[in-house]
């Protein structure tokens, strides 16, 4: 009887021991309740210009997400990104980067929430990378995510099979074009899933916020963001507010018009350079710290554009003057000739 027993237990323990191994294998785990598997892809990457690539990153297999951390990974030696933006999965909610004003890490964390499941596929978010290297020939960007920040809004876990962009550069410089992603691990199912999305109204809209996003951060440049934060505090200032957020909606086209005159008078800045400019797409990129408002501001720019306002009134005065003296000798010649025919 002892025997028998003795058995049996080695029975048992030998299937416990089995199971254990079975379970610690990723390739036999078992999803929790709740718990299902979605896919990265980036797809119909853009080529801005010979250097800059706008890519979007697509979500395939989305039964229900409420919330995630992705991470960005790559050599900041050969590439910057210079711009994350939301896609049509995350269009709501809380959409956040740690994307500084001067990035230079070489990982960036996107951080998305909402209050309730999105069960749709498509973008994620657009980004802009620009490619520092030119003999380089291919973009690399590795993703992974945090699984305690990514779950459904029954606070399951939700696991996203992150595929890396891998994309060949080989596009000619000024010509606008589609690049395929080169990584060769992504199943064609998954890809022909994402082709469904490519192109359609909805996600349109989130490529042209984007495109904009990049004409903003050239005019940025063009005009210096200092100047353009002064004259968002200095207008700020003139409605007693602290942030643009608290500009009633029916006086926002009336502050960006008086920005942009304190852009102009303030700052030195030719009208001309910000004829079509979109001062409000702008600020969206830009952000001003409580010192930044409270300090004084500098008073370089505006020296500046003192000095360019009075040569102007100079140059008019001056012009002025020619002009009548050049009226005066053709009156003096006219009655010169008039005494001479007398």
């Amino acid at each position: 009887m002892y025997r028998c027993y003795k058995r049996l237990i080695k029975i048992i323990v030998g299937v416990l021991v089995v199971s254990l191994i079975s379970l610690s294998n990723p390739q036999n785990r078992v999803c929790a309740e709740g718990e299902y598997t979605l896919s990265t892809i980036a797809e119909a990457v853009q080529q801005i210009n010979d250097n800059q690539y706008l890519i979007p990153l697509y979500l395939t297999g989305n039964k229900g997400i409420m919330g995630f951390r992705l991470y960005l990974n790559y050599d900041n030696e050969l590439l910057s990104i210079d711009s994350i933006t939301n896609g049509l999965v995350t269009g709501g909610g809380n959409f956040a980067s740690d994307l500084g004003p001067e990035e230079s890490a070489s990982t960036l964390s996107v951080l998305w929430n909402t209050t309730e499941d999105v069960k749709e596929d498509g973008s994620l978010m657009y980004i802009v990378v620009t490619v520092k290297d030119n003999t380089t020939n291919q973009i690399s960007i590795g993703l992974s995510y945090s699984q305690e920040d990514t779950f459904n809004e029954q606070w399951k876990d939700v696991v996203i099979n992150c595929n890396d962009i891998v994309l060949g550069i080989t596009a000619k410089e000024d010509e606008k074009k589609i690049v395929d992603n080169d990584n060769n691990q992504i199943p064609a199912t998954v890809k022909q899933e994402i082709e469904k999305h490519i192109g359609n109204e909805e996600e349109n809209k989130y490529i042209q916020q984007a495109e904009s996003n990049i004409l903003a951060d050239q005019q940025i440049e063009k005009i210096g963001i200092k100047k353009i934060k002064n004259a968002i505090i200095r207008t700020l200032k003139e409605y007693n507010s602290k942030s643009i957020s608290e500009i009633r909606e029916e006086d926002e086209e009336e502050f960006w018009e008086k920005a942009k005159n304190n852009l102009i008078e303030f700052e030195g800045v030719k009208k001309g350079d910000i004829k079509n400019l979109n001062l409000k797409t702008i600020a969206d990129q830009v952000s001003i710290t409580d010192d930044e408002y409270y300090s004084e501001l500098d008073s370089t720019a505006t020296d500046e554009a003192k000095s360019e306002h009075w040569k102007t009134i100079v140059y008019i005065i001056a012009g002025i003057i020619i002009c009548m003296v050049v009226i005066l000798v053709i009156i003096i010649a006219f009655k010169r000739r008039e005494k001479r025919n007398e």
